[in-house]
């Protein structure tokens, strides 16, 4: 299947698109920093908006992670505030930070995931029947929070000590939920019980507990990580099964799955140093990779998007097998391609990674070309199929936290925006960055 993907992509060479990750950074930042909103003392933002009006999308409410993204996105506000001085977004993500430390745990350490603007509250159901407190929304939440918690602590050590209690408490309670297995119930209602007993979410909080090691050194953490991994080798890797990850369509194949198990087997490989890790992301990269074009299928006119001739499909990836809706969801996860290629030395993982990086770009109105209320404003998703050109015309959080969090991370890591940049590093130079990171999560 490699050999088969790689004469596919060397047969159509994707271009990439020129533009600039400080100018991604800036559109994004812009985009959370004109749409953050508070309601009775609620911060966020919105469920979604209209592309070209910006006028939010029937009700507000805000979910954790998934396509939410709230508290990684008030992270990227808070985060780029304290870094270049700027009070507002500074105060922005720190409210809604802490908004969610206080406002989403339950006693138990149970982190709730969806907060109702009807309600005013937290509540189990999600108005669409698919979520309750599930893994894929409690890991964009917890992991933001940690992240957010050490950027405070670079800055003003001591001062938001709720942030990391929030994630401590989440952390106890998980381990005690995590089966004999190794896996993680996909979803749970806020008195603790199980509602979803499924087990393929699993590999979203390996990330998580393993950056609760790293702050903590607490070996529980190491523990359930290694355990979670464990079963995800033999159920997801071992029989090639990535399915679940995608929450409103559940149980179909699924691009997202791939994506989680890149994220969790690198995360695995920094625990252990084990090369079984790495070929473990490598799989799971090359069947992720597999969902993305990397040519282009040229729109139709008068359809509802309005994509101008000279954006392209390549970098879009189809979402699961059971619909053809694409969208840049891959782009989350170009600074784990650019990984492999440090670990690995495969020039189709640096190839791939900028692809991500740049080409998902396409659907943002980076130019003005789209017409959207902001150029760093994104569609959900394009369909793919004939006749072609039709998109959803919304944004929503998770569309700028696509573009932003690798961003983070490569500067954590390599001290760099740009993948151009930090490739021009020796490669022995980059695996000494790299393995620092590795040890560390990015959280020193």
């Amino acid at each position: 299947m490699e050999s088969h993907y790689r004469f596919g992509f060397d047969s159509y060479a994707p271009q990439l698109l020129d533009i600039s990750n400080d100018e991604v950074l800036r559109l994004g930042i812009e985009v959370l920093d004109k749409n953050w909103m508070k309601t009775r003392g609620a911060p966020g933002f919105p469920f979604s908006t209209f592309l070209n009006s910006g006028e939010v999308n029937g009700i507000v409410s805000y979910c954790a992670g998934f396509v939410g993204m709230q508290p990684a996105c008030g992270y990227y506000l808070y985060r780029y505030g304290l870094e270049t001085g700027d009070n507002v977004c500074k105060l922005k993500g720190e409210q809604l930070l802490d908004f969610w430390a206080t406002k989403s745990p339950m006693p138990s350490g149970l982190p709730r995931v969806f907060y109702s603007h009807v309600n005013h509250d937290f509540i189990d159901y999600d108005g669409g029947g698919t979520q309750f407190n599930d893994l894929r929304n409690m890991q964009g939440g917890l992991e933001a929070m940690i992240e957010a918690w050490m950027t405070a602590e670079k800055h003003a050590p001591g001062r938001k000590g709720s942030w990391l209690r929030y994630c401590r408490n989440a952390a106890d309670w998980l381990v005690l939920k995590q089966n004999g297995d190794g896996s993680f119930a996909k979803s749970y209602s806020s008195d603790g019980a199980v509602y979803d007993k499924g087990k393929m979410l699993t590999p979203c909080l390996v990330r998580f507990l393993t950056q609760m090691y790293a702050v903590t050194h607490i070996k529980k953490y190491k523990t359930a990580a290694l355990k979670a991994g464990d079963y995800c080798l033999k159920q997801i890797h071992n029989p090639y099964c990535y399915m679940g990850c995608v929450i409103d369509q559940s149980y179909v194949v699924d691009r997202e799955s791939g994506q989680k198990m890149v994220e969790a087997a690198l995360c695995l490989y920094d625990l252990t140093g084990k090369e079984q890790w790495i070929e473990v992301a490598r799989q799971a990269a090359y069947y992720s990779m597999s969902f993305c074009y990397v040519w282009n299928i040229p729109p139709q006119p008068g359809k509802s998007m309005p994509i101008s001739s000279d954006k392209t499909t390549v970098g879009l990836t189809l979402i699961t097998s059971s619909h053809s809706g694409g969208d840049c969801g891959l782009a989350y996860n170009s600074f784990e391609f650019f990984r492999l290629y440090v670990l690995t030395g495969d020039p189709y993982m640096l190839r791939f990674a900028q692809i991500l990086e740049k080409n998902t770009k396409h659907t943002m109105d980076f130019d003005g070309k789209l017409g959207y209320a902001y150029r760093g404003y994104q569609t959900e998703a394009w369909g793919m199929r004939i006749p072609r050109g039709s998109g959803v015309n919304i944004w929503l959080p998770w569309l700028t936290a696509t573009s932003l969090d690798p961003l983070m991370r490569m500067k954590d890591a390599y001290g760099v925006l740009e993948i151009e940049d930090a490739v021009a590093l020796p490669l022995d130079e980059l695996r000494r960055l790299d393995a620092a990171y590795g040890a560390t999560q990015g959280l020193k």
